[in-house]
């Protein structure tokens, strides 16, 4: 399916290339330039753009890994805290990765150099199924941080899109729920984990649901207002819509982490196309004292390609000043 639509976008621009040769050519002619052919075959270079720079999107942009480092600055933080550090990664999308082990390898090589004291993962596993994660499982239960391994449900994760019956929904979101139990990590879903030091408390919420919605929104203001208050707060949500609706000067979070939008796979100078469809749509973003990042994601959905927008590792190093 990925790879359908990947050779559907690279003929669409192949053909999209040659129309406009084709009309440039004839304009130029009738204008009184070169002849037809002479204007054709000089510009025919241009038909290759197409092909090859979804070829180089696709086998070098999917696998150009980049760590964005953060300082995350907050009054609140207690002084135990100072320094700590959080590695995030999101939308991995295990389909993406077939016959790319050895790139996902590579992967968890570069977050495990970043010594982080916590790692998160941010939602979609996987794209069409739990199918999808098996003979991964040694490759990310490799993944491991002094406080743990955490991990929050994405759309994708919960079948949204490959089953007909809610039955099958059940079992197939059931089975991804042991596999990442089995990998070690913890899979927090309208739920909390304290972590103390010297008596200074930092908690860890995972929101449960696929996309913002008002039913879902109400899911997590339950969970947010049955959290005790701690020194500081985080909170993993698969999309990061949540955070303007429901957490911006509604609630005692410090840092919201969020992926979801991929930065559509495409980003040139700061922009992306997923502008136009989150408010917040990648990076890191601050309002009224609290913060969110939104992550660009590992994998890939739809195109198997990326450009501008590199699978990402996030790093967040919590400071007080």
């Amino acid at each position: 399916m990925q790879l359908t639509a990947t050779l559907i976008v690279t003929l669409t621009a192949f053909l999209a290339t040659l129309m406009i040769l084709l009309a440039v050519s004839l304009i130029r002619s009738l204008a009184g330039g070169p002849p037809f052919s002479r204007c054709f075959r000089k510009g025919a270079w241009s038909l290759l753009i197409a092909p090859v720079g979804m070829l180089a999107a696709s086998l070098i942009g999917c696998n150009i890994y980049v760590i964005r480092d953060n300082d995350i600055v907050s009054g609140s933080l207690p002084p135990s805290f100072e320094g700590y550090t959080i590695a995030q990664i999101s939308d991995m999308h295990l389909l993406s990765y077939s016959g790319r082990k050895a790139s996902l390898r590579r992967a968890v090589r570069k977050i495990l150099r970043q010594d982080p004291d916590m790692i998160v993962f941010t939602g979609d596993m996987v794209t069409l199924g739990s199918k999808e994660v098996d003979g991964f499982v040694e490759i990310l239960a490799g993944l491991r941080a002094r406080d743990g391994v955490y991990a929050v449900m994405g759309n994708h994760d919960y079948g949204t899109y490959s089953f007909e019956t809610e039955e099958e929904k059940k079992e197939d979101e059931a089975r991804l729920r042991r596999i990442i139990g089995e990998m070690g990590w913890k899979l927090l879903e309208n739920e909390w984990i304290d972590f103390e030091r010297d008596g200074a408390r930092v908690t860890l919420v995972g929101g449960e649901g696929t996309t913002w919605t008002p039913e879902i929104s109400a899911a997590l203001d339950s969970t947010l207002k049955a959290c005790p208050p701690a020194d500081f707060k985080i909170l993993l949500y698969h999309d990061p819509s949540v955070w303007s609706g429901s957490i911006v000067g509604k609630t005692d979070v410090d840092l919201t982490l969020s992926g979801h939008t991929h930065a559509m796979q495409f980003q040139i100078f700061g922009w992306t196309p997923s502008r136009y469809m989150f408010e917040e749509c990648h990076g890191l973003y601050r309002k009224e004292g609290q913060w969110l990042y939104v992550n660009s994601g590992l994998g890939e959905t739809g195109v198997l390609a990326r450009v501008g927008a590199w699978p990402e590792i996030s790093v967040f190093r919590l400071k007080r000043r």
